[in-house]
C-alpha cells in the first residue's frame, strides 16, 4: 500500500493531478484507511502510468476519459 505522495512520487503525476483525476473520474474512488487517507496498490500505479502516457500522446482529458470508458478499461483492471 502506497500513499498519496509515494503513489505520486512513483507515477510521476501529482497528488494534487491524483484528487483531480478522482474527481473528474479517470480513476475509480482510492481505498482509505482510517482517517480517511487515500491509499493506492501496485495495480493503481500501473494504472496511472498507463493515463500519463496517453496523457503524454497528446490526448485531452476529455478524450482519456473517453478511450477508458468506452474500451471498458475499468471493468477490465482488478482493483483489490
Amino acid at each position: 500500500m502506497y500513499s498519496i505522495s509515494k503513489t505520486a512520487e512513483m507515477s510521476g503525476i501529482s497528488s494534487y493531478t491524483l484528487r483531480y483525476y478522482e474527481k473528474l473520474g479517470l480513476l475509480p474512488p482510492p481505498k482509505r484507511q482510517n482517517g480517511g487517507r487515500r491509499f493506492y496498490i501496485e495495480t493503481d500505479i500501473r494504472f496511472l502510468m498507463f493515463l500519463k502516457g496517453l496523457k503524454e500522446t497528446g490526448m485531452s482529458l476529455e478524450d482519456v476519459h473517453e478511450f477508458i470508458q468506452d474500451g471498458c478499461i475499468l471493468e477490465k483492471i482488478n482493483f483489490e
